[in-house]
């Protein structure tokens, strides 16, 4: 299992805790498609990730949260 972490934008990195700094991926390289399901938390979409395996892009699951979640 792989886990990266995409931060908003307005999140300063002095505010992530180190351990989910060192799994954070540029939000560039990622791309979002069609949504897969929702739940109480948020939403889970396909997606695709480039640079996971060399210069591939590789499915994902990306899962957005709720805002008040």
């Amino acid at each position: 299992m792989l886990l990266f972490v995409c931060l908003p934008a307005e999140v300063q990195k002095n505010e992530v805790e180190p351990i989910f700094a060192a799994l954070e991926m540029d939000r560039s390289k990622l791309t979002i498609g069609n949504e897969l399901g929702s739940g109480q938390f948020g939403v889970v979409y396909k997606g695709f990730a480039l640079g996971l395996d060399r210069d591939k892009e590789e499915p994902v699951a990306v899962k957005g949260l709720k805002s008040k979640s």
